[in-house]
Formats: structure tokens, C-alpha cells, sequence
């Protein structure tokens, strides 16, 4: 049978790993948010994704919200990030992915 002291030690030990493997258990990455182009016109950009950051995330040394574009390449069937910028406010994020998606830049 276990005593209380040891059963007390164990419980020290247990919550020194739990505390040490913390950060893993809840390590945080932005929320992205995706518009697809539906431009059927413009073949080369038809599979596009527009994104913005629903959370901070470090842009260029600063936490910012950050928009942009994920170009599709042909070649090797994948998406790139092209054209990021931060932005101070969530709301600034959100329009101008919006609005890169519908002039389809």
C-alpha cells in the first residue's frame, strides 16, 4: 500500500510535468478566415484564397491582423502567400481581404 506521503510526492511530481509540458498543451495559432474566388473568367486566379487573421499574430516585429492572398501555382498544385499586410484593427483585416477578393488582385 501507498502512504500519504508518498501518494504527496507523486502529486508534486505529476503537477512539475503537467506544469513543465503546459505551453505544449495550449500553445495558440491565429484563426484564419478564407474567401474563394469565384471568378470563372480568369482561370489563373479562379482557386485563389483570400485570408485575414481573426487574432494577432507577429507581422514584421508587431502583433497585427494580417490580410492577404494565397496564390494558387499550377505547377506543383499548392498555395503561396503573396501580398500580406498587418493591420491595427480586426474589421481593416476583414475589408481588405474582401476587397482584394472581389477585384480579384
Amino acid at each position: 500500500m501507498t502512504t500519504q506521503e508518498q501518494l504527496d510526492k507523486m502529486a508534486i511530481d505529476v503537477n512539475a510535468i503537467i506544469q513543465k509540458h503546459m505551453p505544449d498543451f495550449f500553445r495558440s495559432q491565429a484563426r484564419y478566415r478564407y474567401y474563394k474566388s469565384h471568378n470563372k473568367s480568369n482561370k489563373s486566379r479562379a482557386k485563389d484564397q483570400y485570408f485575414y487573421t481573426t487574432q494577432k499574430i507577429n507581422h514584421k516585429g508587431q502583433p497585427r491582423y494580417v490580410s492577404g492572398v494565397y496564390r494558387y501555382q499550377a505547377t506543383d498544385k499548392s498555395l503561396t502567400p503573396k501580398l500580406q499586410a498587418g493591420h491595427a484593427k480586426k474589421k481593416d483585416a476583414m475589408a481588405r481581404a474582401e476587397k482584394l477578393c472581389k477585384e480579384n488582385k
